[in-house]
């Protein structure tokens, strides 16, 4: 049931791996444009090669019931975003791995109490009650300021912190602890 012209060339570049490169760079400039939407964040090559495999798995899943372009930019987009996300998490920096565990965990204690503390105290209540499961509600009610209030104290905080932990600091030598 393949109603657009691409469903013979995707069917074909299932079987040839000529006609799979054909096709991928037909959909380069898709790929391209797809990849530039997380620029700056992460490199754009290291992008593009993800949206190539978004691309081939798109390929290899297509069944001919939708629009190939349309199918193919979906898949493409949201393999980025979910990759984006996951990598926006990665630890910034990594401690040796042969550091003792309890130096680790207080090295660990240290930064947080560090970074918890250039928080201002409405900041440091919203993360905290972030932390405990608590709402926003809750917490605004027990403050007596409205919930986008603590919503604000939040996102502030968490902006500060990972600002924070994306810029170089003077490096701490856990074995020193």
């Amino acid at each position: 049931m393949q109603t657009d012209r691409y469903g013979v060339q995707v069917e074909h570049a299932k079987q040839d791996p000529a006609a799979m490169q054909m096709l991928l760079e037909a959909f380069e400039p898709l790929l391209w444009h797809e990849a530039n939407r997380y620029a700056g964040r992460i490199e754009r090559e290291e992008l593009h090669a993800e949206a190539q495999l978004a691309f081939l798995e798109a390929v290899h899943a297509f069944e001919g019931t939708r629009y190939f372009p349309v199918w193919v930019k979906e898949r493409v987009h949201a393999r980025l975003r979910n990759w984006a996300r996951r990598k926006s998490f990665e630890p910034v920096g990594c401690l040796p791995e042969q550091v003792d565990p309890q130096a680790t965990a207080a090295f660990r204690r240290i930064l947080w109490d560090e970074l918890f503390q250039s928080l201002n105290a409405h900041e440091r209540a919203a993360v905290r009650a972030f932390l405990e499961g608590q709402s926003s509600a809750s917490l605004a009610k027990a403050t007596q300021v409205s919930p986008s209030a603590v919503d604000r104290w939040r996102w502030r905080a968490f902006a500060l912190l990972r600002q924070q932990l994306q810029t170089p600091a003077d490096f701490i030598d856990p074995n020193a602890l």
